[in-house]
């Protein structure tokens, strides 16, 4: 816990409109104030989350970020502006993470439905396997 507090004093959301830039830090906020993000995690000093669609755009979008001291070292999303890290869904994911970064300390289990997995989500489920006769 010491390690996520010292990480979050750092990073603001100064810091992160600084990597993104005016425009992508504003679209990113519209992300935040929808409720479209789900955390992820947050090890060390790599945070990582989702982006949920927004007015019928297509797909889901993966986000991680590196960040050291104050700054954002790296980041890259799977939207096709995130192959540098500068877009609305990094911006997201990183405001997200300063505003409640324990929220990125919980599973991703607990989060969505407030339970343990069930087992039969953890594990593979095997494969029938069919017999030519």
């Amino acid at each position: 816990m010491a390690q996520l507090a010292t990480t979050l004093t750092l990073v603001t959301e100064n810091n992160i409109h600084n990597w993104v830039g005016e425009a992508q830090y504003n679209r990113g906020m519209r992300y935040v104030l929808e409720g479209l993000i789900i955390p992820h995690s947050q090890r060390g000093k790599l945070i990582r989350g989702w982006c949920l669609p927004r007015d019928n755009q297509p797909g889901n979008y993966y986000v991680w970020a590196r960040v050291a001291g104050a700054r954002v070292r790296e980041a890259y999303c799977t939207c096709p502006l995130g192959k540098y890290g500068i877009c609305p869904h990094v911006a997201a994911v990183l405001v997200q993470y300063v505003r409640d970064p324990h929220s990125f300390q919980r599973s991703f289990w607990q989060r969505l439905f407030g339970i343990r997995p069930p087992v039969a989500a953890v594990l593979p489920v095997p494969q029938k396997t069919s017999q030519v006769a």
